[in-house]
């Protein structure tokens, strides 16, 4: 998603997630420093743990902003390849009433088929979130000439790269 800042240029998530983790740190690091907090060893170390904390989260989520980024210019332009990069070593893939677990390079080139058949011309993404723990998921709509799917995507997140668990059009 994007914000609005002051009547400005839209804003992604992850520079304001960055902006926002910069501006928490300084204001910390501040009041870590301040005299009257010397010799609160244990004062300091919580806040720095949080710190540290709050930025793996952030950037985490970061991260998962720039792959569902990528993931949705893929899916527009009938990148096969593209989303084949993210797709766990075996992936659901279900295409209208067919569906089934396929090794990831059996996964791409069943997805490029749908492609083939069905030429992406937009994809638009109508909501996302958290789906369960370390997943998330995204619901859009697939434009092509000929036909409009609903496309879901399940994507776990807690490797270092996210991962497309499952995908449907529908």
């Amino acid at each position: 998603g994007y914000l609005m800042v002051s009547s400005r240029k839209p804003v992604s998530c992850a520079a304001c997630a960055k902006g926002w983790v910069r501006t928490v740190i300084f204001v910390l690091l501040k009041r870590l420093t301040a005299s009257h907090l010397k010799g609160h060893k244990s004062y300091l170390m919580k806040h720095i743990t949080l710190v540290f904390a709050l930025c793996s989260t952030i950037g985490a989520c970061a991260q998962s902003q720039g792959v569902l980024d990528e993931l949705s210019l893929a899916l527009e332009s009938g990148n096969a390849q593209k989303v084949g990069t993210y797709f766990k070593p075996k992936v659901t893939l279900g295409i209208q009433n067919e569906e089934d677990t396929y090794e990831s390079a059996v996964a791409k080139q069943k997805l490029g088929a749908v492609f083939r058949q069905y030429p992406p011309e937009a994809f638009n993404t109508l909501h996302k979130g958290a789906a369960k723990e370390n997943a998330r998921y995204v619901i859009g709509k697939l434009k092509t000439g000929e036909k409009a799917f609903r496309t879901y995507l399940l994507i776990e997140t807690n490797q270092q790269q996210p991962r497309i668990q499952e995908l449907r059009f529908e």
